[in-house]
C-alpha cells in the first residue's frame, strides 16, 4: 500500500522514467516521494488515521513529451501546496502540522 498525498502520484513519475529514462528531475522526484509517503504513513498510523489508497497504479499514462510532463510537475507542485494549505488549516498533531508545513514548503520551492 502506497499512500497518495500528492497530486503527482509515484506511478505517474514512475510511467515518465520508464518513457523517458532515469532522468532528472524524475528521477529525484520519485525517491522523495516515496520518503514524503513511507513518513506521512508513520505518522497517520501513530494517529489511527486511514492511509489513502495509492489508486493510481497501472492506471497512469507519461505525457508525449519532457516539455509537457515538466510542465505537469510544476502544476502539480501548486496543487500540493494548495493541499497542504488546507490540512494545516485543520490538523492539530504538531508533528504531522509540521511535517505537511515541510512538504508545502518543499513543495513550493519547485514551483519557482
Amino acid at each position: 500500500m502506497r499512500l497518495t498525498m500528492s497530486i503527482m502520484p509515484v506511478p505517474f513519475i514512475s510511467a515518465i522514467i520508464d518513457k523517458f529514462g532515469e532522468i532528472r528531475p524524475f528521477s529525484n522526484i520519485v525517491h522523495a516521494e516515496t520518503r514524503h509517503a513511507e513518513r506521512l504513513s508513520r505518522l497517520f498510523k501513530r494517529y489511527g488515521l486511514p492511509i489513502p489508497e495509492d489508486s493510481f497504479a497501472g492506471k497512469v499514462e507519461a505525457p508525449e513529451t519532457l516539455e509537457i510532463a515538466c510542465q505537469m510537475g510544476r502544476q502539480a507542485e501548486i496543487a500540493n501546496v494548495q493541499m497542504y494549505d488546507k490540512f494545516l488549516n485543520f490538523v492539530q498533531e504538531s508533528d504531522l502540522r509540521n511535517t505537511l508545513a515541510q512538504l508545502r514548503y518543499v513543495s513550493q520551492l519547485k514551483c519557482r
